[in-house]
């Protein structure tokens, strides 16, 4: 079996949704006459790790945070955010529309600027290859979809969407994105809550996985300050910072009095979706009581040639002798591909939200699960598109005097261009790339991409 199956009010919901999206660049489409206009290049973007524009990359890490680290991994969060807001705060541009690569060519020279440039949209790219892989996987537990059913098709809507509208349409769909994907957040909260009944039996699980694993009984519910915290607190501060660097003009401090506002909007919004890696490992996962045994759900695959999930009773026993039993709550594990076999401590962490989503949600609106997750991936999709096309129109053509033969006409269509190869770059890079792919490895190289912009930053400060 597969977490969802859809039917046919399933279609009619993925219908309106992607009726709404459409509607959204219809009407905006005779508003791009300019490259300027079309790229947003006079725009401030705030599509980062604390903005409201959730990414599928986004929602996987912060629901990790909370499967892996309980409330510790919100309040490193916290932290994290809060140095990251205040240090960009200090730091004036010259104007609005500068970028890491504009930066880097005034305090510089133009040659430095064009390198950055290439820099910043082969990060496009890796986040965009990131997504589709996150975003396929996630359908092929989901429904069984292979690669090209679960991502060809919503990939080639993206870009459509993105070249008819410009950034101003994707600016209007992600808000709408968001909206979306908060509001059903918060509806499983909530669901959880009447579920649960009393707090104190998600906190009591919580204590027991805990002590099982060996830690404290406070371990997932207290700010640990331990060398283990620290370390998180500072990966975070520079993933965030070289996020911000990557996809944001480097004028964070315009509007403070309005930013410190959306602060704690913000950080509610990244609460709630760590919250839900936390219910996920808080869950009781039995559906009955056996003697010495209890009942988890696997990832397997089945007779069809599928991969889908089965019931199956294990020991119950978690003590250290025993520890490949411990299941963190309904966080599924995951079958080596290779084997064909489950191994021990291995979880499918992708799915954190997702499975948290499907077990309390009424089984009336569980398919509306579908349209979260499209919504996450268009947000991040078109969010990189764009960029795609901005950075390659002002930091690159324009340093090199490219297509100043054909005026901003050609500026525009050569955006058009750029967003469109950067689509199909993504889906043949992510097709050969899912078989192999691995959360943590991934993790740690985007961790190494947005680690390089800081030391470019602060390169800058210190020549400063």
């Amino acid at each position: 079996m597969y977490l969802l199956t859809l039917n046919n009010l399933s279609y009619i919901y993925i219908t309106i949704f992607f009726l709404l999206l459409i509607i959204v660049p219809y009407l905006n489409r005779r508003s791009n006459k300019t490259s300027e206009q079309f790229l947003g290049l006079n725009e401030l973007n705030h599509n980062t790790f604390t903005s409201y524009n959730l990414g599928i990359i986004e929602f996987v890490v912060l629901c990790f945070l909370g499967a892996k680290f309980g409330l510790n991994g919100y309040y490193v969060v916290v932290i994290a955010v809060i140095i990251s807001f205040f240090l960009f705060s200090k730091v004036k541009s010259s104007n609005n529309g500068d970028s890491l690569a504009s930066i880097v060519s005034s305090k510089t020279n133009k040659s430095l600027g064009v390198v950055v440039a290439i820099y910043q949209m082969l990060c496009y790219s890796f986040l965009i290859c990131v997504s589709i892989i996150l975003t396929a996987k996630i359908f092929q537990s989901l429904l069984g979809w292979n690669f090209v059913n679960s991502v060809l098709s919503v990939v080639m809507f993206t870009f459509i969407y993105s070249l008819i509208g410009g950034y101003k349409s994707i600016r209007i769909n992600n808000h709408i994105n968001s909206m979306i994907i908060v509001m059903l957040i918060l509806v499983t909260i909530i669901c959880a809550y009447i579920k649960i009944g009393d707090m104190s039996t998600l906190i009591s699980n919580l204590q027991t996985l805990a002590i099982s694993e060996g830690y404290a009984s406070g371990h997932y519910l207290s700010f640990n300050v331990d060398v283990k915290s620290i370390k998180l607190i500072l990966t975070l501060l520079i993933a965030i910072s070289g996020l911000h660097l990557l996809t944001k003009n480097t004028n964070f401090g315009q509007k403070i009095k309005l930013n410190l506002m959306s602060l704690l909007l913000r950080l509610a919004i990244v609460y709630f979706v760590i919250l839900l890696g936390i219910i996920a490992i808080g869950t009781n996962a039995n559906v009955k009581n056996i003697a010495g045994k209890k009942i988890v759900t696997y990832q397997a695959q089945l007779s069809d040639g599928q991969v889908g999930y089965v019931v199956k009773s294990v020991d119950e026993s978690t003590s250290a002798k025993n520890k490949a039993n411990i299941v963190p709550g309904i966080i599924p594990p995951i079958i080596n591909e290779k084997t064909n076999i489950v191994e021990a401590n291995v979880f499918n962490y992708i799915l954190t939200g997702i499975v948290t989503m499907h077990y309390y949600l009424p089984s009336q609106i569980s398919s509306l699960i579908i349209i979260v997750v499209l919504a996450l991936f268009m947000t991040s999709l078109s969010n990189y598109l764009i960029l795609s096309g901005r950075i390659y129109v002002k930091e690159i053509a324009a340093p090199l005097n490219l297509f100043d033969t054909y005026g901003d006409v050609g500026k525009l269509w050569i955006a058009r261009i750029v967003i469109v190869l950067a689509s199909f770059e993504g889906l043949i890079i992510s097709y050969f790339l899912m078989s192999s792919f691995d959360l943590m490895l991934y993790l740690k190289i985007i961790f190494g991409v947005l680690f390089i912009p800081v030391l470019i930053f602060m390169a800058l400060v210190i020549k400063k």
